[in-house]
């Protein structure tokens, strides 16, 4: 079971304020998980948000990719694989 991360911990990891991190995640900036009222992050989501930055694309920028809740969708697979 993967042990998913809380808005302090993100803020750790990308050295910003907490209230940064809920900024992101009202923009759908960030890949979230809502569980109830309380907000989570999938470590390898966060990893591949991360990664993606650095390559100067934005979540709703990723290739063949949609965002939707907060997390990638891949549209492909929405489409039978043809886009």
């Amino acid at each position: 079971m993967v042990t998913m991360l809380k808005v302090n911990d993100v803020a750790a990891m990308v050295q910003v304020s907490v209230g940064t991190i809920y900024r992101y995640v009202e923009k759908n900036e960030i890949p979230f998980t809502k569980i109830k009222r309380a907000v989570r992050f999938m470590p390898s989501d966060i990893q591949e948000w991360l990664d993606k930055r650095k390559a100067g694309l934005s979540v709703q920028q990723v290739q063949g990719g949609d965002v939707q809740g907060g997390v990638i969708a891949d549209t492909a697979a929405d489409n039978g694989g043809n886009e």
